[in-house]
């Protein structure tokens, strides 16, 4: 059975599930892939993915923008632990930025598939609570 939706509600829909799990420790791309074979609906395509992603930077930009504007302000700071925040930050994006292109240019378009993203979200899911039910311990004590 084929839902008939609105392209403005599905859209809003889309982007309504984007707030929600973007702050949340789950994947809001898993959630947009998933919806729309939820729905019974064709995929949306990457482009409004990147669009619901634009948004959610463009949100926390604004509600970071005090902070962002001292990193800028201190970027030529004399004091080195402040001015050295920025440059950090940057290089803490080159393994992402290669990610992209090696995405970019790579054939990955299965990684669309929702039984892909069911699954690694699954096992994902179970190595997180399996991560955060194990004690943390210190292995300077000698208790």
């Amino acid at each position: 059975m084929v839902l008939e939706i609105s392209t403005f509600l599905y859209l809003s829909l889309l982007s309504f599930i984007q707030g929600i799990t973007e702050f949340l420790p789950i994947s809001s791309s898993a959630h947009l892939l998933v919806l729309p074979h939820i729905l019974d609906v064709s995929d949306q395509g990457i482009i409004i993915d990147v669009a619901a992603h634009i948004g959610s930077l463009i949100a926390v930009c604004y509600f970071y923008r005090k902070d962002i504007m001292d990193i800028i302000k201190n970027l030529f700071s004399k004091n080195k632990e402040e001015s050295q925040l920025f440059f950090k930050v940057s290089i803490a994006f080159i393994p992402l930025f290669l990610l992209g292109i090696v995405m970019y240019f790579g054939n990955f378009k299965e990684l669309r598939n929702p039984k892909i993203v069911i699954y690694t979200s699954l096992i994902f899911g179970i190595l997180l609570y399996i991560a955060d039910i194990q004690p943390i311990t210190n292995s300077n004590s000698r208790g």
